[in-house]
């Protein structure tokens, strides 16, 4: 099953079209070539942990090729423009599905993946490859209420709406942004992934665009005071 994963690893370090891509998402069955063998002084602990957030990652890099493709290519860029005053109708109805599928990944990740997994279970200081994983979970959200925000126009959009979208926009860049006040000392000495700079960028300028776009200076100036603190 080895060539298997290099594929996997090939799709996730490239941007190869789904349409071209025919293997199979891994499984626990799948053998994976270990990073070190008994007696060799091998944390099977940790090396479970890293295999299980590598196949996670490879399914919410398949979640982000979805929101690139929806909100981002040429194709929905244009068919969002001819869409004129209907374009956050259109965004949102397309949102819809690729939301339910991000946040039921997220529901299913297993107690290995999740935030507070090295509570108990590491050595004290010890690296934890936790802090990239979610920051990348968290850039494929924000890239996603980007595009919900970006499409929206307070002169034609209903009012409910307007307020419903930005004050989901506002917990997601706020939880974002705790997410990354609450990072160790473990996590920012594990490895991190090419992307995770722009991840990080990528929070920075949500709150640039919501504040932006506030109707009231006060909700200015509250992102304002968020991005201060963020930098």
């Amino acid at each position: 099953m080895q060539d298997k994963w290099s594929a996997l690893v090939h799709r996730w370090l490239s941007h190869i079209n789904a349409a071209d891509w025919a293997v199979q998402p891994p499984t626990v069955e799948d053998s994976i070539p270990p990073l070190s063998t008994p007696g060799e002084g091998g944390d099977n602990s940790q090396m479970e942990q890293g295999r299980s957030i590598f196949m996670q990652m490879i399914t919410l890099t398949s979640i982000m090729a979805q929101v690139c493709e929806t909100f981002y290519s040429q194709t929905a860029r244009a068919e969002y423009a001819r869409a004129g005053k209907f374009a956050s109708q259109l965004v949102l109805r397309r949102a819809k599905s690729v939301q339910i599928k991000l946040r039921d990944w997220f529901a299913r990740l297993p107690p290995s993946c999740k935030m507070d997994h090295h509570q108990g279970t590491t050595t004290p200081g010890q690296p934890s490859p936790i802090g990239h994983f979610h920051l990348a979970y968290f850039a494929t959200e924000i890239s996603i209420h980007r595009r919900i925000v970006q499409s929206l126009d307070p002169a034609t959009s209903d009012p409910y709406t307007l307020y419903i979208c930005r004050s989901e926009a506002k917990t997601r860049l706020i939880s974002a942004m705790d997410f990354v006040n609450r990072l160790k000392p473990e996590h920012l000495r594990a490895f991190w992934y090419f992307a995770s700079a722009a991840n990080f960028a990528l929070i920075g300028t949500f709150g640039a665009l919501l504040q932006a776009t506030s109707a009231a200076k006060e909700e200015a100036a509250f992102y304002a005071a968020r991005r201060t603190e963020y930098m």
